[in-house]
């Protein structure tokens, strides 16, 4: 067998080698999903209320994996990653704060401040949102509030930087050609 057809074989082995191994790995999307809600009753402090909550799952129509980022602010408090928490729930997902360690309901939230909010998987829209606001016995509970005016998942793009993998097989390659080339000139020298 020549030594190009070796190179060639092996660059291909390398090659079915690396696709076959990326083919098997699940990826989970970094999903965006910006919203804005509004109906609260006469007197509540924040209405409408808008954010952007960014979390990881297979795809825009799967259960939550992990939660990445917040922007909201409700009533003066601004939320942070570490105040808010997660469920899913059959095909609902669920996202609500976790102030003074009361877990994410299901159904509203716990304690002051507190939200949830509250989507459908299989379809990818709304059911509700709720927040509690207030201090000690003057606590009140605003919604729920279904007159979403914006609830839009999307995908955020990976970064366009390669993988080390995909960036070591282009070098490999780049490396064969070179090398085929330089064989290929010097046989033609020795002529």
């Amino acid at each position: 067998m020549t030594n190009h057809r070796l190179h060639f074989l092996l660059l291909l082995l390398l090659l079915l080698h690396l696709i076959g191994f990326h083919a098997s790995e699940a990826v989970a999307d970094t999903i965006e999903l910006d919203f804005q809600v509004s109906g609260f009753a006469a007197g509540a402090p924040t209405n409408p209320v808008a954010g952007t909550i960014v979390y990881e799952a297979a795809d825009p129509l799967s259960p939550i994996d992990s939660l990445s980022a917040i922007s909201l602010e409700i009533d003066s408090f601004i939320w942070s990653l570490s105040d808010i928490g997660f469920q899913n729930a059959g095909t609902t997902s669920v996202v609500g704060g976790i102030i003074n360690g009361s877990a994410t309901s299901t159904s509203s939230p716990n304690a002051n401040p507190d939200f949830t909010l509250r989507w459908d998987n299989i379809g990818g829209t709304p059911i509700d949102f709720l927040y509690y606001t207030g201090t000690g016995s003057d606590d009140t509970l605003y919604g729920p509030a279904a007159a979403f005016a914006l609830f839009d998942a999307n995908v955020i793009p990976p970064n366009g930087a390669p993988e080390p993998s995909s960036f070591a097989l282009a070098i490999l390659g780049l490396l064969s050609l070179c090398m085929t080339r330089r064989r290929r000139s010097s046989r033609l020298r020795s002529r």
